[in-house]
């Protein structure tokens, strides 16, 4: 039987041509589920056309990409796959975002890609956290509560090949093999962003940000904005207004604090002092 995962409100069978190997497997180890499937993922290599990968499924799910010459299959299923589902999520703000759990209370770490987020996530289930998400955190717009979503965790290759995308110029892992992993949605209890250190803000420490502040981190940090409403790849695509208000509930109910990048245990310490 074909991989059967699910994302978000959404169960996605894998084709077993795309399931080959175990990329398919190591990355999404922990969201295989018996339950009935709703979407199926395939590739279409008798097409007209070009080659392509599809997502089909129920309430008019229908998208589809004509693969280039020599492209990887799997490499443009796995970006169809989080667009067409975490990238469509109606009902949750999703985060370009690591996030572990302590306590019953959540640390969000922001970052742009390369940044050290997961780096960092690793550092922070060393010392006992429970991971929720290494790169996508959805957040539930009607709780603030962040859901799991606990895809393999995404090292740096030490030298990926030139053009490689980023699918194939990590290192992947188990994140069952090093720590607990969040089993149930839990509240956002602090926000640190990761930046580049300062003379006002020294490695590993922190700087305070205001409310409006971390409002426009997690706004560029959002990754399905309009929340199932058009294309979320569509260029220009502005958060629905349920969205605006969650983040922005969020940001006035939580601390946040630019995290400056330094040696990780300091990073780590400081930003655990912000969930208190």
């Amino acid at each position: 039987m074909p991989p059967r995962i699910r994302l978000l409100d959404r169960v996605v069978d894998i084709a077993p041509d795309l399931a080959a190997g175990d990329l398919f497997d190591i990355l999404y180890r922990h969201l295989i589920t018996q339950a009935p499937a709703d979407a199926r993922l395939e590739f279409e290599r008798n097409a007209p056309a070009l080659p392509a990968v599809k997502l089909t499924g129920e309430r008019g799910l229908h998208v589809r990409c004509s693969l280039s010459p020599g492209a990887d299959p799997r490499v443009e299923a796995h970006r169809l796959l989080l667009e067409s589902t975490l990238g469509g999520a109606p009902n949750h703000c999703v985060l370009h975002a690591g996030a572990v759990a302590a306590g019953g209370r959540a640390l969000l770490i922001l970052g742009e890609s390369w940044a050290g987020k997961t780096s960092l996530v690793e550092v922070f289930l060393q010392r006992g956290f429970a991971l929720l998400s290494d790169d996508y955190a959805p957040v539930q717009i009607s709780d603030l509560r962040i859901v799991p979503f606990p895809r393999a965790l995404g090292r740096r290759a030490g030298a990926p090949a030139a053009g490689a995308p980023p699918l194939l110029a990590r290192d992947w892992v188990d994140p069952g093999a090093l720590a607990k992993l969040a089993g149930f949605p839990v509240p956002v209890g602090a926000i640190a962003i990761l930046g580049e250190a300062s003379a006002a803000c020294p490695p590993g420490s922190l700087r305070p940000l205001a409310a409006a502040q971390s409002l426009n981190q997690l706004l560029a940090a959002l990754r399905n904005p309009g929340g199932g409403r058009g294309d979320p790849a569509e260029s220009g695509a502005r958060p629905a207004p349920e969205q605006v208000a969650c983040l922005a509930a969020l940001a006035a109910s939580v601390p946040a604090a630019r995290l400056a990048r330094g040696p990780l245990e300091a990073m780590a310490r400081a930003a655990a002092g912000l969930l208190g």
